[in-house]
């Protein structure tokens, strides 16, 4: 077993969707998701093309990643919406299902 982490973490709620993979504490790759779509800013836009640029980057796939950090605002998820967002997420990269 190994001692290594990886942790893909995402920001897409707001302006400036991003993602950023570290890997035993030093990032990987990082990329906003404007950089893709050539939309300055991105509003409330999934970082999907920054999530693959990253893996690409690292050469893993999202079941190798351990860890999936997000950054959000708890206040707008309030009415048990969360399973959602993640259930759409790991719907778009093929993952299977959550817990």
């Amino acid at each position: 077993m190994s001692d290594s982490l990886t942790v893909l973490g995402l920001l897409y709620e707001g302006a400036d969707p991003a993602a950023a993979l570290i890997s035993d504490g030093a990032i990987v790759a990082f990329a906003e998701e404007e950089r893709f779509i050539r939309e300055k800013h991105s509003l409330n836009v999934f970082p999907s093309r920054a999530i693959t640029f990253c893996l690409e980057q690292a050469g893993l796939s999202l079941r190798e990643v351990d860890v999936i950090a997000v950054g959000w605002d708890a206040n707008r998820f309030d009415n048990g919406s969360m399973d959602d967002h993640y259930g759409e997420i790991l719907k778009e990269f093929n993952c299977g299902s959550h817990v």
